[in-house]
């Protein structure tokens, strides 16, 4: 707020336009749209200056500083091959561990669910091909073919779904 009561503007935004880029300036509400590059993650700061329109003219200086958290993408691998050689025995989620609240499924090509865990995370919880849920009971072997999977990482977002191979 002005102490006057003069209307402030955001008189300009700096950034290192290495790492972001600032659009939409709205100085009705002295707000502006930060957007970081894709492969940027780390620190970033903003340098912001606000003025009102009172004569003369008052300069507020701001640095405003920003953390980008990594863009983590999770890669599913799209084989497993049960075989007991202890290579793709079991399913491998590229960095779902980084996502502790996700639940993972398992479906047949009709829809039955097979196999459901919650916390996946590579080590201690896994898939080898087993199922855990529906016709087949606990701890029995699939049968060789494609299956389907959803991948709620908990977060509230869109959920990943695929197809998996099972090998023998």
């Amino acid at each position: 707020t002005d102490p006057e009561g003069d209307q402030i503007f955001i008189e300009s935004v700096k950034n290192d336009e290495d790492n972001s880029t600032i659009n939409n300036v709205y100085n009705e509400n002295l707000r502006f749209v930060y957007t970081s590059f894709e492969d940027f993650y780390g620190y970033d700061t903003l340098k912001v200056t606000v003025n009102d329109s009172g004569l003369p003219t008052a300069f507020a200086y701001a640095t405003v500083f920003i953390e980008v958290e990594q863009n983590v993408q999770i890669e599913v691998s799209s084989a497993i091959t049960v075989n007991g050689d202890f290579i793709n025995d079991t399913w491998y989620i590229k960095n779902i561990d980084l996502y502790p609240d996700n639940t993972v499924q398992i479906f047949d090509r009709w829809g039955g669910l097979l196999y459901k865990t919650v916390a996946y995370d590579n080590s201690s919880v896994i898939w080898d091909g087993k199922s855990n849920q529906g016709y087949l009971g606990n701890n029995e072997f699939i049968e060789t073919g494609t299956y389907f999977y959803v991948i709620d990482l908990g977060m509230g977002g869109k959920k990943l779904t695929g197809a998996i191979e099972v090998i023998r």
